[in-house]
Protein backbone atom coordinates (compact mmCIF):
# COMPACT_ATOMS: atom_id res chain seq x y z
CA UNK A 1 0.00 0.00 0.00
CA UNK A 2 2.88 2.42 0.42
CA UNK A 3 3.91 1.95 -2.72
CA UNK A 4 0.83 3.23 -4.11
CA UNK A 5 0.25 6.00 -2.27
CA UNK A 6 -2.76 6.88 -5.17
CA UNK A 7 -4.74 3.29 -4.23
CA UNK A 8 -4.81 5.08 -0.43
CA UNK A 9 -5.83 8.22 -1.43
CA UNK A 10 -8.88 6.89 -3.50
CA UNK A 11 -9.79 4.64 -0.62
CA UNK A 12 -10.02 7.44 2.01
CA UNK A 13 -11.74 9.65 -0.70
CA UNK A 14 -14.39 6.36 -1.30
CA UNK A 15 -14.70 5.60 2.64
CA UNK A 16 -14.82 9.53 3.31
CA UNK A 17 -18.07 9.40 0.62
CA UNK A 18 -19.76 6.46 2.31
CA UNK A 19 -19.47 8.22 5.77
CA UNK A 20 -20.67 11.67 4.06
CA UNK A 21 -23.36 10.27 2.33
CA UNK A 22 -26.12 10.23 4.84
CA UNK A 23 -25.61 13.68 5.50
CA UNK A 24 -25.59 14.47 2.09
CA UNK A 25 -29.15 12.55 1.95
CA UNK A 26 -30.25 14.38 4.98
CA UNK A 27 -29.07 17.75 3.43
CA UNK A 28 -31.48 16.86 0.23
CA UNK A 29 -34.25 15.83 2.39
CA UNK A 30 -34.53 19.49 3.87
CA UNK A 31 -34.79 21.27 0.50
CA UNK A 32 -37.45 18.22 -0.95
CA UNK A 33 -41.09 19.25 -1.76
CA UNK A 34 -44.29 16.56 -0.99
CA UNK A 35 -44.28 15.61 -4.43
CA UNK A 36 -40.46 14.96 -4.59
CA UNK A 37 -40.62 12.52 -1.64
CA UNK A 38 -43.95 11.15 -3.64
CA UNK A 39 -42.39 10.34 -6.78
CA UNK A 40 -39.50 8.44 -6.14
CA UNK A 41 -35.44 9.26 -4.94
CA UNK A 42 -34.14 12.79 -6.15
CA UNK A 43 -30.54 13.12 -5.86
CA UNK A 44 -28.84 16.39 -7.37
CA UNK A 45 -30.58 19.82 -6.42
CA UNK A 46 -31.60 22.02 -9.61
CA UNK A 47 -30.93 18.67 -12.02
CA UNK A 48 -33.70 15.85 -10.41
CA UNK A 49 -35.31 18.34 -8.52
CA UNK A 50 -36.27 22.12 -7.81
CA UNK A 51 -34.56 22.79 -4.05
CA UNK A 52 -37.45 24.24 -1.73
CA UNK A 53 -36.36 25.84 1.70
CA UNK A 54 -39.59 26.03 3.37
CA UNK A 55 -38.16 23.43 5.79
CA UNK A 56 -34.86 26.16 6.97
CA UNK A 57 -37.32 29.00 6.90
CA UNK A 58 -39.63 27.10 9.58
CA UNK A 59 -36.67 25.87 11.84
CA UNK A 60 -34.53 29.08 11.87
CA UNK A 61 -37.52 31.94 11.98
CA UNK A 62 -41.00 30.45 12.27
CA UNK A 63 -40.42 27.53 15.01
CA UNK A 64 -42.71 27.97 17.86
CA UNK A 65 -41.59 24.61 19.90
CA UNK A 66 -38.89 25.66 21.47
CA UNK A 67 -35.83 24.47 19.05
CA UNK A 68 -33.24 26.89 20.10
CA UNK A 69 -33.89 26.71 24.08
CA UNK A 70 -33.42 22.58 23.55
CA UNK A 71 -30.11 23.26 21.59
CA UNK A 72 -28.93 25.94 23.86
CA UNK A 73 -29.82 23.31 26.33
CA UNK A 74 -27.83 20.83 24.81
CA UNK A 75 -25.39 22.88 24.50
CA UNK A 76 -24.77 24.37 27.64
CA UNK A 77 -25.19 20.58 29.48
CA UNK A 78 -23.04 19.06 27.27
CA UNK A 79 -19.95 21.49 27.34
CA UNK A 80 -20.63 21.26 30.98
CA UNK A 81 -20.34 17.66 31.39
CA UNK A 82 -17.70 17.26 29.38
CA UNK A 83 -15.20 19.93 31.10
CA UNK A 84 -16.43 17.97 34.41
CA UNK A 85 -15.84 14.88 33.61
CA UNK A 86 -12.50 15.72 31.42
CA UNK A 87 -11.30 17.22 34.88
CA UNK A 88 -12.14 14.65 37.05
CA UNK A 89 -10.94 11.88 34.99
CA UNK A 90 -7.81 13.63 34.51
CA UNK A 91 -7.12 14.32 37.94
CA UNK A 92 -8.15 10.55 38.63
CA UNK A 93 -5.23 9.20 36.12
CA UNK A 94 -2.79 11.28 36.83
CA UNK A 95 -3.47 10.89 41.25
CA UNK A 96 -3.54 6.24 40.94
CA UNK A 97 -0.35 6.89 38.22
CA UNK A 98 1.53 8.81 40.50
CA UNK A 99 0.24 8.83 44.00
CA UNK A 100 1.75 5.72 46.03
CA UNK A 101 -1.21 3.95 47.56
CA UNK A 102 -1.02 0.84 50.77
CA UNK A 103 -4.38 -0.55 49.29
CA UNK A 104 -4.25 -2.59 46.24
CA UNK A 105 -7.99 -1.84 45.28
CA UNK A 106 -6.34 2.39 45.56
CA UNK A 107 -3.84 1.78 42.94
CA UNK A 108 -4.06 2.65 38.80
CA UNK A 109 -3.93 -0.75 38.06
CA UNK A 110 -7.23 -1.47 39.50
CA UNK A 111 -9.28 1.21 40.00
CA UNK A 112 -8.91 2.30 36.33
CA UNK A 113 -9.62 -0.88 34.74
CA UNK A 114 -12.48 -1.28 36.74
CA UNK A 115 -14.33 1.96 35.79
CA UNK A 116 -13.94 1.02 32.71
CA UNK A 117 -14.86 -2.05 32.87
CA UNK A 118 -19.13 -0.42 34.18
CA UNK A 119 -18.82 1.11 30.23
CA UNK A 120 -20.46 -2.71 29.47
CA UNK A 121 -23.41 -2.23 31.46
CA UNK A 122 -26.35 -1.02 28.86
CA UNK A 123 -27.46 2.06 29.17
CA UNK A 124 -30.74 1.01 30.75
CA UNK A 125 -28.84 -0.84 33.62
CA UNK A 126 -27.80 2.34 34.70
CA UNK A 127 -30.59 4.45 33.84
CA UNK A 128 -33.35 3.14 35.90
CA UNK A 129 -31.66 3.18 39.52
CA UNK A 130 -31.17 6.85 38.43
CA UNK A 131 -34.47 7.99 37.89
CA UNK A 132 -35.57 6.21 40.75
CA UNK A 133 -33.32 7.79 43.02
CA UNK A 134 -34.04 10.77 41.53
CA UNK A 135 -37.47 11.05 41.74
CA UNK A 136 -37.09 10.43 45.38
CA UNK A 137 -34.72 13.63 46.18
CA UNK A 138 -37.15 15.51 43.62
CA UNK A 139 -34.19 16.01 41.47
CA UNK A 140 -35.62 14.99 38.03
CA UNK A 141 -35.67 17.02 34.40
CA UNK A 142 -32.57 19.66 36.34
CA UNK A 143 -29.28 20.63 34.32
CA UNK A 144 -27.34 19.77 37.15
CA UNK A 145 -28.66 15.91 37.47
CA UNK A 146 -28.29 15.54 33.67
CA UNK A 147 -24.57 17.41 34.26
CA UNK A 148 -23.93 15.59 37.01
CA UNK A 149 -25.06 12.06 35.41
CA UNK A 150 -23.32 12.80 32.02
CA UNK A 151 -19.89 13.64 33.67
CA UNK A 152 -19.83 10.42 35.86
CA UNK A 153 -20.92 7.90 32.96
CA UNK A 154 -18.22 9.79 30.72
CA UNK A 155 -15.59 9.88 33.64
CA UNK A 156 -14.37 6.53 32.92
CA UNK A 157 -13.87 7.10 29.28
CA UNK A 158 -11.94 9.78 29.72
CA UNK A 159 -9.63 7.92 32.05
CA UNK A 160 -9.40 5.13 29.44
CA UNK A 161 -8.59 8.13 26.78
CA UNK A 162 -6.14 10.02 28.93
CA UNK A 163 -3.51 6.78 30.06
CA UNK A 164 -1.91 7.35 26.88
CA UNK A 165 -1.38 11.19 26.62
CA UNK A 166 -0.31 11.25 30.47
CA UNK A 167 1.23 8.26 31.28
CA UNK A 168 1.97 5.88 34.07
CA UNK A 169 5.60 7.51 35.14
CA UNK A 170 6.83 10.43 36.21
CA UNK A 171 8.23 12.42 33.58
CA UNK A 172 11.64 14.24 33.90
CA UNK A 173 10.18 17.78 34.61
CA UNK A 174 8.01 16.21 37.02
CA UNK A 175 10.65 14.20 38.76
CA UNK A 176 12.87 17.70 38.94
CA UNK A 177 9.77 20.02 40.28
CA UNK A 178 8.83 17.42 43.09
CA UNK A 179 13.19 17.19 43.76
CA UNK A 180 12.50 21.49 44.03
CA UNK A 181 9.24 21.09 46.80
CA UNK A 182 6.79 21.45 44.34
CA UNK A 183 3.00 19.69 45.15
CA UNK A 184 1.49 17.64 43.57
CA UNK A 185 -0.96 19.52 42.47
CA UNK A 186 1.10 22.12 41.22
CA UNK A 187 3.00 19.87 39.27
CA UNK A 188 -0.39 18.42 37.59
CA UNK A 189 -1.52 22.35 37.11
CA UNK A 190 1.59 23.88 35.81
CA UNK A 191 3.50 20.79 33.82
CA UNK A 192 1.30 18.14 33.08
CA UNK A 193 -1.97 19.98 31.94
CA UNK A 194 0.33 22.32 29.85
CA UNK A 195 2.50 19.82 28.42
CA UNK A 196 -0.55 17.34 27.10
CA UNK A 197 -3.10 20.34 26.57
CA UNK A 198 -3.92 19.33 22.73
CA UNK A 199 -4.69 15.62 23.53
CA UNK A 200 -6.58 16.44 26.62
CA UNK A 201 -8.49 19.11 24.03
CA UNK A 202 -9.14 16.60 21.49
CA UNK A 203 -10.29 14.11 24.71
CA UNK A 204 -13.23 16.61 25.69
CA UNK A 205 -13.80 17.01 22.31
CA UNK A 206 -15.21 13.58 21.89
CA UNK A 207 -16.64 13.15 25.33
CA UNK A 208 -18.66 16.64 24.48
CA UNK A 209 -19.85 14.37 21.58
CA UNK A 210 -20.61 11.72 23.46
CA UNK A 211 -22.87 13.96 25.77
CA UNK A 212 -24.52 16.20 23.01
CA UNK A 213 -25.53 12.71 21.08
CA UNK A 214 -27.08 10.92 24.64
CA UNK A 215 -30.63 9.55 24.16
CA UNK A 216 -31.39 7.26 26.95
CA UNK A 217 -30.48 9.00 30.04
CA UNK A 218 -31.66 12.24 28.73
CA UNK A 219 -35.40 10.37 27.69
CA UNK A 220 -35.71 8.92 31.49
CA UNK A 221 -34.65 12.20 33.76
CA UNK A 222 -35.91 15.38 31.76
CA UNK A 223 -39.76 16.42 30.12
CA UNK A 224 -39.19 19.65 29.98
CA UNK A 225 -36.77 22.20 31.36
CA UNK A 226 -33.84 20.24 30.75
CA UNK A 227 -34.78 18.30 27.63
CA UNK A 228 -32.12 17.98 25.00
CA UNK A 229 -32.18 18.05 21.30
CA UNK A 230 -32.17 14.43 21.03
CA UNK A 231 -35.24 13.10 22.66
CA UNK A 232 -36.81 16.49 21.83
CA UNK A 233 -36.46 16.38 18.24
CA UNK A 234 -38.05 12.30 18.57
CA UNK A 235 -40.47 13.32 20.74
CA UNK A 236 -42.00 16.03 17.87
CA UNK A 237 -41.71 13.73 14.81
CA UNK A 238 -43.89 10.99 16.59
CA UNK A 239 -46.15 13.31 17.56
CA UNK A 240 -46.25 15.43 14.55
CA UNK A 241 -46.63 11.83 12.52
CA UNK A 242 -49.34 11.12 14.55
CA UNK A 243 -50.88 14.29 14.14
CA UNK A 244 -50.44 15.06 10.44
CA UNK A 245 -50.83 11.47 8.90
CA UNK A 246 -46.97 11.19 8.44
CA UNK A 247 -46.68 14.29 5.69
CA UNK A 248 -43.72 14.34 3.95
CA UNK A 249 -42.64 17.97 4.71
CA UNK A 250 -42.60 16.83 8.22
CA UNK A 251 -39.43 15.03 7.57
CA UNK A 252 -38.12 17.97 6.05
CA UNK A 253 -38.24 19.80 9.13
CA UNK A 254 -36.85 16.99 10.99
CA UNK A 255 -34.26 16.88 8.68
CA UNK A 256 -32.77 20.59 8.79
CA UNK A 257 -33.25 20.52 12.57
CA UNK A 258 -30.96 17.25 12.63
CA UNK A 259 -28.50 19.37 10.30
CA UNK A 260 -27.94 21.94 12.77
CA UNK A 261 -27.99 19.72 15.10
CA UNK A 262 -24.42 18.15 13.67
CA UNK A 263 -23.02 21.24 13.06
CA UNK A 264 -21.30 22.00 16.23
CA UNK A 265 -20.39 18.28 16.75
CA UNK A 266 -18.75 18.01 13.36
CA UNK A 267 -16.52 21.50 14.45
CA UNK A 268 -15.51 20.04 17.47
CA UNK A 269 -14.76 16.72 15.76
CA UNK A 270 -12.40 18.88 13.29
CA UNK A 271 -10.83 20.80 16.19
CA UNK A 272 -10.01 17.22 17.18
CA UNK A 273 -8.52 15.63 14.66
CA UNK A 274 -6.20 18.68 14.03
CA UNK A 275 -4.81 18.64 17.90
CA UNK A 276 -4.89 14.83 17.90
CA UNK A 277 -1.34 14.09 16.24
CA UNK A 278 -0.47 15.51 19.75
CA UNK A 279 -1.08 12.85 21.30
CA UNK A 280 2.34 11.19 22.85
CA UNK A 281 1.79 7.27 21.11
CA UNK A 282 0.58 8.94 17.51
CA UNK A 283 4.21 10.68 17.85
CA UNK A 284 5.95 7.84 18.90
CA UNK A 285 4.18 5.62 16.04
Amino acid sequence: MGRFPFVRFAILVLWSLVCLFPLYWMLLTSLKTDPDFINGPRYIPYVDFIPDFRAWRFILFEAQDGFYWRFANSFFIALTAAALALISGTMLVYGATRLPSQHWWLQGRFVIPAMIATRILPPLVVALPIYVMAKVFDVLDTKALLILVYAAVHVPVVAWLCLPVIGLKRSEQEDAALLEGASNFLIFRSIVVPMVAGGLFAIGAIVFVLCWNEYILAVFLTSDNALTLPPFLMGQMSIKEAAAGAESHEWGNFSAATIIMVLPVMALTGAALTLFRKLPFLRSS
